[in-house]
């Protein structure tokens, strides 16, 4: 099995075949990430998106302020597969629809988290 950039898949990591997408890959760490977290999960995925070794991820929830929680539960699927994952997280309603937190992860850098105002 290969991972995105051709190399070989470690055995802990979401294995992508030829003709795997990315996001299917992402899709199937959310199925399993919702039967461990057994609550229905209270957030979206909304896009999903690679190139090369960067995964971006964009979220809707109701739960923004636990942005870095939900990120924790995308990413540890899929780190072994990629340098780099962005999740941008966006609200479900008014107050929160204006802002938008961005959780970068990275192998060196671990998480880090930006706030941006769309307004």
């Amino acid at each position: 099995m290969l991972r995105p950039d051709g190399g070989a898949a470690t055995p802990s990591a979401p294995a992508v075949t030829p003709g795997q997408t990315a996001a299917s890959v992402l899709t199937k760490a959310l199925r399993n990430a919702e039967q461990r977290s057994g609550d229905g999960m209270s957030w979206k995925v909304t896009q999903a998106n690679s190139a090369h070794d960067v995964m971006v991820v964009g979220v809707q929830t109701n739960r923004t302020d636990e942005a870095r929680v939900i990120a924790e539960e995308i990413v540890a699927p899929l780190k072994d597969n990629y340098q780099e994952v962005l999740i941008y997280v966006r609200g479900t309603n008014e107050v929160s629809d204006s802002l938008v937190q961005r959780i970068q992860w990275t192998p060196d850098g671990g998480y880090v988290e930006t706030i941006y105002n769309e307004q």
